[in-house]
């Protein structure tokens, strides 16, 4: 695949790499790198970290969620290795606050059962999605595992500006919460507007795979931003 640019796909917390799955196909001018992140997939016996997530050479950076964490980290720490960088439906570190609030919820005696249905509703799983959604969701149950989500997102440092194009999307059906985090995000990475994207949630690579990969697709190729996408200042 000599020749083909690279982009570096990281996937949200408690997803893994199967949430990528079909973009290859979509994108196959694209060498496409999809790992699992520590503590996700075939890497669930590690310690949830942000390391190691690039090999050291130069790569465009598509980041979701929490994958977005290290997509921001990477470019802070490495920016030469940084082509691009985008991130959907990431809002940088938490404050102490919502760490609290976070780690609270962690707590309470919901039944697995529950809990997974509650989570596939609110992040619009399609059906043809939910069986192995259900499957990597369940190990992010443990106290653990939320413990060290919590320190993780509480310890990322600022975000700060990025020498690399940077591009924020946020799905216009997000909670209020997020679709604010994604632009007060944008303002720090100087990325402004954040882009909305109209009629999806948070995990909208699942419910429109194809738009998600045209926008992804065009983002990395430097071509004009689809008319699909709309400002959230």
């Amino acid at each position: 695949m000599a020749g083909l640019s690279r982009v570096l796909c990281l996937h949200g917390g408690g997803l893994d790499a199967r949430q990528w799955r079909g973009l290859r196909e979509r994108l196959p001018e694209f060498e496409l790198l999809i790992p699992d992140l520590p503590g996700h997939g075939t890497r669930r016996g590690e310690r949830l970290t942000l390391e190691g997530a690039l090999d050291g050479q130069p790569a465009h950076v598509v980041g979701h969620s929490m994958g977005g964490a290290p997509a921001l980290e990477l470019a802070r720490r490495h920016p030469a290795q940084v082509q691009s960088l985008l991130v959907s439906g990431t809002v940088g570190p938490l404050s102490p606050g919502q760490a609290r609030l976070m780690g609270w919820a962690a707590r309470l005696p919901l039944p697995s059962g529950p809990a997974l249905g509650l989570a596939l509703r609110q992040f619009r799983i399609p059906s043809s999605d939910r069986e192995w959604v259900r499957e990597a969701l369940a190990s992010t149950l443990a106290p653990a595992w939320q413990a060290d989500l919590v320190r993780l997102m509480v310890s990322l440092a600022p975000p700060e500006p990025s020498p690399a194009r940077t591009s924020v999307l946020v799905g216009s059906l997000e909670t209020r919460p997020a679709r604010s985090g994604a632009a007060r995000l944008a303002r720090q990475l100087q990325a402004s507007p954040a882009w909305q994207v109209p009629g999806v949630g948070h995990v909208w690579h699942l419910e429109q795979p194809d738009l998600f990969a045209g926008v992804a697709g065009a983002w990395v190729r430097g071509e004009t931003r689809p008319d699909v996408l709309r400002p959230r200042r």
